[in-house]
């Protein structure tokens, strides 16, 4: 698995705020595990090209071109707030899109709902 080098490519991020504002974020750290254990690992904003302006994270491969951890970088904002139609998305994660607004934080979700997973990344 060391030898196999992994991307991920991370585009169009909004969070949206208790007061309903979209806000874009473009101020990022890289960061790892504290452990250390592998140098092939970058993180950053790619310039040009098919994923212009998206932050990427690479991992694996043994490549050389390495990105310190904590190293900050931001990306260009397109200040394109998204059109989201928050009812039609909401319904999808439940049969009840009124239980999805009511508990927009996920600190707000009963423990007893179903249709949230939550997972570690």
């Amino acid at each position: 698995m060391g030898a196999a080098e992994h991307k991920a490519y991370f585009t169009n991020h909004w969070f949206i705020t208790d007061q309903g504002q979209y806000v874009e974020p473009i101020n990022y750290i890289f960061t790892g595990d504290q452990a250390q254990g592998r140098a092939d690992v970058a993180g950053g904003v790619i310039s040009s090209g098919e994923y212009a302006n998206a932050i990427y994270m690479r991992s694996g491969g043994y490549f050389t071109d390495y990105t310190s951890f904590t190293n900050p970088f931001t990306k260009p904002s397109p200040a394109i707030k998204p059109q989201l139609d928050l009812i039609a998305l909401n319904a999808m994660g439940t049969d009840d899109p009124s239980v999805d607004i009511k508990y927009p934080l996920e600190n707000d979700i009963p423990k007893n709902r179903p249709s949230i997973r939550k997972t570690k990344c």
